[in-house]
């Protein structure tokens, strides 16, 4: 894959982390699939018994120009969401509309130093929009690095 192809700025992702104020309980690991057509990032939160875990899967759609992302919750939950960046910041959103709601979230990925800081939003029913999660997630130092 090329370094100029938008799908390659997906790498950024790639290594492990965790969330700072929980590095004793959080971990994900994110990696390429064979042929480098997707990023997987496998969450684990051991601050619940049992632990939680969760499957995030980062793409770019050639057809939209956007990049994508998926995440199954072993909860069974599931959401997909759009995205694309912009001055470096990633900004993604998505709906799921069932049943007699309609829920909408947009997340904002900013990198730092260590990292990047994680922002949703969600909004209910068309409502106003209100921050849900602020997170710093901060990468974990490779093993004999």
């Amino acid at each position: 894959m090329s370094d100029r192809h938008p799908r390659s700025r997906l790498d950024f992702f790639r290594g492990a982390w965790t969330i700072k104020g929980q590095e004793a309980t959080y971990s994900e690991v994110c990696e390429w699939l064979p042929g480098n057509g997707f990023l997987a990032c496998n969450a684990q939160d051991r601050s619940e018994s049992p632990p939680a875990f969760s499957l995030s899967v980062f793409g770019y759609s050639e057809a939209d120009a956007q990049y994508t992302y998926s995440g199954f919750a072993g909860s069974g939950a599931q959401r997909s969401l759009q995205g694309s960046i912009e001055d470096g910041v990633w900004r993604f959103r998505g709906e799921l509309a069932r049943g007699p709601g309609r829920r909408r979230w947009q997340v904002t990925i900013t990198p730092t130093a260590q990292g990047f800081r994680f922002r949703e939003e969600a909004s209910e029913r068309s409502g106003p929009w209100r921050e849900s999660v602020v997170l710093e997630y901060v990468r974990v130092p490779e093993a004999g690095g």
